[in-house]
């Protein structure tokens, strides 16, 4: 090419570049109203902070509804046209861009926003909210909203005289992403009777009827500040409707957050967070709760407060239904209410549950956290989980990982009468996994056996692969009673101190660190309708010291003399004991007319109505032991357990030589005569 073609080329590309650069012109939102004429071949780049963005002029539409944000009238009266923003719609629309002034609650910008498209943004600062509910009808898809946030804040409005702020209805699709906190803004509200509010949640999410691929996304959300409850998500027909096909959220976060009213009432429950109804699938990555600043921390009544709900209702004829919560991470910072509460969920799954701090504060002696508690022997519960798997698999409650540390100490002392219960498996749990448990509070593993007026509930077959324990002498037990239980290792570790009851449960091994003791004290068992997984209470290796296994025995003369009217019975298969163990038996005979004896081998001997009921009681009682060394606790000849077990002298004891083979209506299967091999109980 010739130079000078090269240089009329060149020209032409400088020409064209300055050409499209005039096409563009920078204003402000002021400049760009009051244009005397504006040009449709120009794209307006308004400059104005929250406004930004580039405009068109459309000469050809004089129809348009100014919206401020998206779509603006001149101020000019000779100009017909409409400036219109030029955005991507995937992208989605500013909420900043509607807001008029300085104006609050952005309500009226919400409304206009979601008129123009289905994702608005929000950015890095606070807004003001009233009460406002958002439907398909008022959207320009109505089947589709995506709210985006920047680290953003929703703060209820001042004077506000009600709980509920935002409430989302029926639509299908709703995402909240981003980085969102609710704030209650509870001291500048004016509720004047907060009970009539009960169950109201700043926000609230109704979702659609029989949307079977309906999906609700979550980012991470905090609450704080809240009167009461802060995030309701429900169904229109809590008992036979279903709810989103599936609800995913990266986080929800409690920081001090919610009944900052501080209503204390014994038959009102408050929450946090409350997803309640049959959602098929429910995935959480994070649950954060930190209470070490709540109003209502050192309530006088026991708490009836719960941070994270996730329940259905009861109904055996409903439950057919496939719901299931995953939580990946659960983690409670001082935490003084019921954490996690599920009830009817078919299938949970917790990766990592924590709990740190239990019932302290920062700066606080422990004594002085929480004195009302003390003073009034509250309980407390850490997460509570009832009818959750009723009718499911027996795998369908999995917890990964349990850990429980640094509780405060005074609560877990002998001499005050609170209990403590970090996990709560209540009322028609069947099928309970975990697979490592490292706790300084107990476990409570059964429930009463009715709920909601359903009788005949089963007791559950729970599991749990390594048992750590660190929970200290205290009034409380960790107790399978009507359960049964697994425990593949259990390992009593630095703290221990605390009494297992012996329920239907078998110990794969029990070892220990150095240093620690614990009590296993007999429990009766009741023997259900269904078969048992297993008869008693099993270990099959012990390789502790200085424990003390107890056999505690009430025997009732009047039940005992008609084998037909015995419901209970107690089992204990022991194997490979090679610790110095302690054995201890306590024997108490109740006449039919209330009064108790307690019995020495002295009695034993001397009186025949005592020794005939002992040795009808010993007919329910089977020990099954091989390869076991203990030494007795109590080595005078006043001592009963003399008289009951093979003793160094070689006889075989009541146990072996009083029992008979009995099996009446309704009793385990495989009851045996009791039996004692390779085994040496010394004085």
């Amino acid at each position: 090419m010739h130079k000078s073609s090269l240089s009329v080329f060149f020209l032409f590309l400088i020409a064209l570049v300055y050409s499209a650069q005039a096409q563009v012109e920078s204003i402000t939102l002021r400049g760009l109203m009051t244009l005397k004429n504006p040009s449709t071949q120009k794209t307006y780049r308004v400059t104005d902070t929250g406004k930004q963005g580039d405009w068109k002029y459309d000469a050809a539409d004089s129809e348009s509804a100014a919206n401020g944000g998206t779509v603006l009238e001149s101020s000019n009266r000779a100009i017909k046209g409409r400036y219109k923003r030029v955005f991507d719609y995937a992208e989605g629309v500013n909420i900043d861009w509607f807001i008029i002034g300085t104006s609050e609650p952005v309500n009226e910008a919400l409304v206009q926003a979601l008129s123009v498209c289905d994702r608005v943004n929000f950015s890095a600062k606070t807004y003001t909210l009233a009460p406002i509910t958002l439907s398909p009808k008022q959207l320009v898809n109505p089947k589709r909203v995506h709210f985006h946030f920047q680290n953003t804040i929703l703060l209820a409005q001042k004077g506000l005289t009600r709980i509920k702020v935002l409430h989302f209805e029926n639509i299908p699709e709703l995402t909240l992403a981003g980085s969102l906190t609710l704030d209650g803004n509870t001291d500048n509200l004016n509720i004047a009777n907060p009970l009539n509010e009960g169950g109201e949640a700043f926000l609230q999410i109704m979702a659609p009827a029989n949307a079977p691929k309906s999906r609700l996304n979550i980012g991470s959300l905090t609450f704080r500040n809240m009167p009461m409850c802060a995030i309701n998500i429900f169904t229109h027909d809590q008992e036979r409707g279903t709810g989103y096909d599936r609800i995913r959220v990266k986080a929800f976060r409690e920081i001090n957050g919610f009944n900052c009213l501080n209503l204390q009432k014994d038959d009102f429950a408050v929450w946090g967070v409350n997803v309640r109804g049959a959602h098929r699938a429910v995935i959480i990555d994070s649950l954060y709760a930190q209470q070490d600043k709540e109003v209502w921390g050192d309530a006088p009544i026991e708490k009836p407060f719960y941070t994270f709900t996730f329940e259905n209702q009861v109904d055996p004829a409903v439950h057919r239904r496939k719901d299931s919560l995953y939580v990946k991470h659960l983690y409670a910072k001082y935490p003084c209410a019921i954490i996690l509460y599920t009830q009817a969920v078919n299938n949970v799954r917790i990766d990592n549950y924590v709990m740190e701090d239990a019932l302290r504060k920062p700066g606080v002696s422990e004594a002085a956290a929480y004195p009302t508690m003390i003073k009034k022997n509250l309980s407390w519960v850490g997460s509570k989980h009832t009818w959750t798997s009723y009718r499911s698999p027996k795998s369908s409650f999995h917890i990964k990982k349990i850990l429980v540390k640094n509780t405060n100490s005074v609560f877990m002392s002998e001499a005050v009468m609170n209990e403590m219960t970090v996990l709560w498996l209540n009322k028609a749990m069947t099928g309970a996994v975990f697979d490592e448990i490292e706790t300084d509070v107990r476990l409570k593993l059964y429930g009463d056996g009715y709920y909601f007026n359903y009788p005949d509930v089963p007791d559950g077959r729970h599991r749990i692969g390594t048992f750590v324990c660190r929970i200290p002498a205290k009034k409380n037990y960790v107790q399978p009673l009507g359960s049964d239980l697994t425990i593949d290792k259990l390992h009593l570790a630095k703290g221990s101190g605390v009494t297992f009851a012996m329920g239907n449960c078998k110990i794969g091994s029990i070892t220990q660190e150095a240093g620690t003791q614990v009590t296993f004290e007999s429990r009766e068992n009741k023997f259900k309708n269904a078969a048992p997984l297993y008869n008693g209470f099993i270990v099959e290796s012990c390789k502790a010291t200085n424990i003390l296994w107890k056999f505690n025995w009430h025997i009732q003369q009047a039940n005992v003399a008609d084998a037909n009217r015995v419901a209970t019975g107690e089992r204990y298969e022991f194997k490979n004991f090679s610790g110095n163990n302690f054995l201890q038996t306590n024997t108490t005979v109740e006449a039919p007319n209330g009064a108790s004896v307690y019995v020495t081998a002295f009695r034993y001997d001397e009186d025949p109505r005592l020794r005939s009921s002992v040795q009808q009681f010993l007919n329910f009682v089977e020990f099954n032991w091989t390869n076991v060394e203990m030494k007795l606790k109590d080595a005078s000849v006043s001592d009963l357990t003399l008289r009951y077990l093979p003793v160094q002298s070689g006889s075989e004891g009541l146990l072996k030589t009083g029992r008979r083979l009995i099996s009446p209506p309704g009793w385990k299967k495989g009851w045996q005569p009791s039996s004692f091999v390779k085994c040496t109980i010394s004085r």
